[in-house]
């Protein structure tokens, strides 16, 4: 049985479907249009008309309901053009000059698409999957890789997502074209010893400055980049940090040679000072990312002669001593947690300081060389000892020791 039904906190009507077992569900209609409402009932009352009495699955009544749905709001309201529309949300931008030019080139690509496919003036809820995919299509015969077929098919869907939020269209058909996959990226590894000096020597005193806060409490660069001196907190030795991929706040214990290094600082009398003036300046200029200071770093490596030029962290298929991608200033990350790692600091406390959720992320920061790897192994309990001496004697005279006599001599030994 279907009914209808309004509810006072909602301005939506609802349809009421009774199960053969009595229990009801309450489905919103998404539309306050009570002859909208009624034909929907209707429509959800025939199915189960039809079912003879058999249950009717609910994504079925749905789909069918959405489908009157569509076709009275889309006679109540009148479908926008295409292009002229996603023309319009560019004067909504916020990002960076770069992600604004991207979406131009989307746009004067799909209206190529369209005009390509006789259809130059269609609107935005007669754009279609097959669209998209001609869309598809046309990135790659420009010679476009797979990354840049996949930031553009990103760019459109996102426009399209803004219009389904507005409901501009039904749904976002970018999400039924298939994107290339994301290449995996090689594993990155931690400064040497020696490439960590070497940085260091080259740097000026604000990347010295970073660089030290990079290794001693694993922040990633850009949430480095936004530290003010109010969140220096010398009393209890902690740094506020403001993370912004986990969108949180995580407190970071500050260890003593980087306590030096901020009380060796000149401290301003307005704490909403930036730490690293530059880099601060650099994150907060409305650009959404941080790769002017990441190439700047990259550049310091380069100098320092620890990174050759060319290197790009996305290349693939490494061999042998180029497996690993290229130092960046997030590989100070993996610098602190392998040293806690290897202070044998427990694995609780180690994913709570790096800021790791699991631990097989905190694996991929840890590496631990071969002269832990070696400590580790001579806590093994030895079970059978022979010399190569020994063993040879034993071979040529074709006796073979017994285990008893080979455990009893490791006993004794």
């Amino acid at each position: 049985m279907a009914t209808t039904r309004k509810f006072a906190n909602s301005p939506y009507g609802y349809m009421v479907l009774r199960r053969p077992n009595g229990t009801q569900a309450n489905i919103s209609c998404k539309t306050n249009d009570l002859t909208v409402v009624k034909l929907m009932t209707n429509s959800a009352q025939a199915l189960l008309n039809a079912s003879n009495g058999q249950p009717v699955p609910i994504p079925e009544i749905l789909e069918t309901a959405e489908n009157i749905w569509k076709l009275a709001n889309k006679k109540n309201t009148p479908d926008q053009e295409a292009i002229p529309y996603l023309c319009g949300l560019l004067a909504e931008h916020t990002g960076s000059g770069s992600s604004l030019r991207r979406k131009e080139r989307v746009i004067d690509l799909l209206e190529h698409v369209l005009s390509q496919d006789g259809h130059p003036n269609i609107g935005m809820r007669d754009v279609s999957a097959d669209h998209v995919g001609k869309f598809k299509a046309a990135t790659i015969a420009m010679g476009c890789g797979d990354s840049t077929v996949r930031t553009y098919l990103h760019t459109l869907g996102g426009m399209f997502e803004t219009a389904a939020k507005r409901n501009v269209v039904y749904e976002n058909v970018v999400r039924r074209v298939s994107k290339p996959p994301r290449p995996k990226n090689s594993p990155r590894r931690p400064f040497t010893g020696d490439e960590l000096r070497k940085t260091f020597a080259v740097a000026d005193d604000e990347w010295r400055g970073m660089i030290m806060v990079g290794l001693f409490t694993g922040l990633r660069l850009g949430d480095v980049s936004r530290l003010v001196f109010r969140d220096i907190d010398l009393v209890t030795k902690h740094i506020r940090a403001a993370v912004k991929k986990g969108k949180r706040f995580e407190d970071k214990p500050i260890p003593n040679p980087l306590l030096r290094f901020f009380r060796s600082l000149d401290w301003p009398a307005d704490l909403d000072q930036p730490l690293f003036s530059r880099a601060y300046k650099w994150a907060t200029t409305g650009s959404r990312s941080i790769s002017r200071i990441g190439d700047a770093f990259i550049e310091l490596s380069i100098f320092a002669g620890v990174r050759t030029t060319g290197q790009r962290q996305g290349q693939q298929h490494r061999q042998g001593a180029e497996k690993y991608a290229p130092l960046s200033f997030h590989c100070l990350r993996h610098n602190f947690t392998t040293m806690l790692k290897k202070a044998k600091v427990s694995e609780a406390i180690a994913r709570r300081v790096g800021g790791h959720r699991s631990v097989a992320v905190s694996d991929v920061y840890s590496h631990l060389g071969e002269d832990v790897m070696l400590d580790a192994v001579q806590s093994v309990p030895v079970i059978f000892d022979i010399s190569a001496r020994v063993a040879k004697e034993a071979a040529a005279s074709g006796r073979v020791p017994s285990t008893v006599t080979l455990a009893q001599g490791a006993e004794a030994a």
